[in-house]
């Protein structure tokens, strides 16, 4: 396959070719209106570059059978801030090529402490089920498709030999068991900056994260003042046993 053509502006050039089926090349120009159906098609979600991420975005919800009996078509929805509603575009989205995929998971938590888990001289808070002692609560609201499980979102303090301490934001996944989806995990942790969204603020996580991934398994571990920041939130929920909602998302 070739590369695909890639607009670095808004506004399509209509070329006609760009659009034909060739063996060497892809249906549709990336980043533009018909590559973007056709991912929403494909189950993923999608925006464009003005508008809200991660609470704005497309998907697609297939067809159903309504209350009274009724069939309901296949249709695309628009997300906005917690609000559905069915989709048409605009002409400004039919000749834009501002088109991005968003790689989203959405959940709730509800933080919980422990100093006995399989991490040994380890403090932990948050969620956790990879353990000997698993704590917390994690309900899925929206899954990216390439992972199967979020099995840690959690702050952790550990003792180091000279008896200081370090601190460690941890997220491990389970990635769907093809190589598909691995290697867009891959594509995402090593190209893309990680966000974490609770309470309406962004934390920027970084990109090209330490991950030690192993048979489909991946445990990103994340230093700094964002870091630091998400964990004050989770050791505080783990306080007061609230539950809050993180979205967390590639950019």
């Amino acid at each position: 396959m070739s590369d695909v053509n890639k607009l670095d502006n808004k506004q399509c050039s209509f070329d006609p070719e760009q659009y034909k089926v060739k063996v060497d090349d892809t249906v549709a120009p990336v980043g533009s209106f018909p590559w973007a159906m056709i991912q929403v098609y494909l189950g993923n979600l999608v925006y464009r570059s003005e508008w809200d991420v991660p609470h704005q975005y497309l998907k697609f919800i297939p067809k159903s059978t309504g209350g009274d009996g009724e069939n309901i078509p296949p249709q695309i929805w628009m997300i906005n801030k917690g609000e559905e509603q069915p989709w048409s575009p605009s002409q400004d989205d039919l000749t834009s090529c501002d088109w991005s995929l968003l790689e989203l998971s959405v959940f709730d938590i509800t933080s919980a402490y422990s100093n006995k888990t399989v991490f040994s001289n380890a403090e932990i808070w948050g969620y956790i089920v990879r353990s000997t002692s698993p704590l917390g609560s994690l309900t899925n609201i929206v899954r990216n498709k390439d992972i199967a499980e979020i099995e840690a979102f959690c702050w952790e303090r550990y003792q180091k030999s000279d008896d200081s301490y370090d601190f460690n934001f941890m997220l491990f996944f389970m990635a769907n068991k093809d190589k598909e989806s691995a290697q867009r995990l891959d594509n995402l942790i090593a190209n893309k900056t990680l966000y974490v969204m609770v309470d309406g603020v962004a934390y920027n996580l970084g990109t090209n994260l330490i991950n030690n991934s192993d048979d489909y398994e991946y445990e990103i571990y994340i230093k700094g003042s964002e870091a630091q920041k998400l964990g004050t939130i989770l050791m505080q929920m783990a306080e007061t046993k609230s539950k809050k909602r993180f979205y967390c998302y590639w950019h």
